[in-house]
């Protein structure tokens, strides 16, 4: 028997821990307790799913105990990283099912795998980054930004749209949508939010 602290309660507003493929063929969820493989995973575990018939393909332990935010998954089933609050995101391996890199951050970050080239767009410590996988080879794109609690890429991956909650300063709140392109990172929109 493995008893589990869950991190319920722990994630982001509007967040969770349920995400899907595009196509909806697999997603990521918490394990339940009997299931889980290693007893020392206490603060929780994701799994890998395959959604037909609801088969457990893959674990990964939630290794902190900050609010979590909601994964992001490779289309390719490949990557999983994980988004802890105030303590930066992991990077895992999900066929490996190892920690390929812990990027930490002070700022809540955010990230997305791009539709086209299947690099990792991430918002962390104020930046906009393409993050190459697995040599995790890091691109700045822009920085001075607030930190981000939601980003997205168009579909045909050439711009990059994310809500700024915070000022630079981290405390001054600044509600504002940004759209940026992604082969150079300048601000193409800029537009005020509620």
């Amino acid at each position: 028997c493995v008893t589990q602290e869950w991190p319920v309660g722990r994630f982001k507003a509007g967040s969770g821990l349920l995400t899907f493929t595009a196509d909806l063929s697999h997603h990521i969820a918490l394990v339940p307790a009997g299931q889980v493989r290693e007893k020392s995973w206490t603060q929780g575990t994701l799994g890998l799913w395959r959604t037909a018939d609801h088969a457990l393909l893959k674990q990964i332990p939630i290794t902190q105990r900050q609010v979590m935010g909601r994964p992001a998954l490779s289309p390719d089933l490949r990557w999983l990283c994980l988004f802890y609050d105030g303590a930066g995101m992991e990077v895992w391996d999900l066929q490996q099912e190892r920690l390929l890199k812990t990027l930490k951050s002070s700022k809540w970050s955010r990230a997305v795998f791009h539709p086209v080239d299947g690099t990792l767009i991430a918002v962390l410590d104020g930046a906009l980054l393409r993050i190459h996988l697995p040599e995790v080879r890091i691109e700045t794109l822009t920085s001075g930004l607030s930190s981000s609690s939601h980003l997205a890429v168009s579909p045909d991956g050439t711009l990059a749209a994310f809500a700024q909650s915070r000022d630079l300063d981290g405390v001054t709140p600044l509600k504002r949508l940004e759209v940026r392109a992604l082969d150079d990172g300048r601000r193409l929109y800029t537009a005020p939010t509620r």
